[in-house]
């Protein structure tokens, strides 16, 4: 049940614009019950909110991992990979058109 305090004290620094504090507590609520979707989820949005898109993507990866058809994560992914820029080797690798 403790992971359940620690989700809803991440939800509640979430709300609050805390970001960092909802990430230090959805870690705690993994930490816990590591196969518990909502702290990633929780944590994947502070992330992004913290502008650590890598982070966020990253949180997102292991909801999805714990449920495979959960759509805020895939809808989240989706929006990252839109807004993360293309690395160098990408572009190299790219064929020419």
């Amino acid at each position: 049940m403790q992971h359940y305090t620690y989700l809803n004290l991440a939800n509640l620094y979430f709300k609050q614009g805390d970001f960092a504090k909802a990430v230090e507590y959805s870690s705690r609520s993994i930490r816990h019950t590591p196969n518990f979707v909502f702290p990633h989820l929780t944590m994947g949005e502070a992330y992004y909110r913290l502008k650590n898109s890598e982070k966020a993507r990253a949180a997102f990866i292991q909801a999805l991992k714990i449920d495979p058809s959960n759509k805020e994560a895939i809808s989240w992914i989706d929006r990252i990979d839109k807004e993360m820029p293309k690395s160098p080797l990408k572009e190299k690798s790219a064929p020419k058109i």
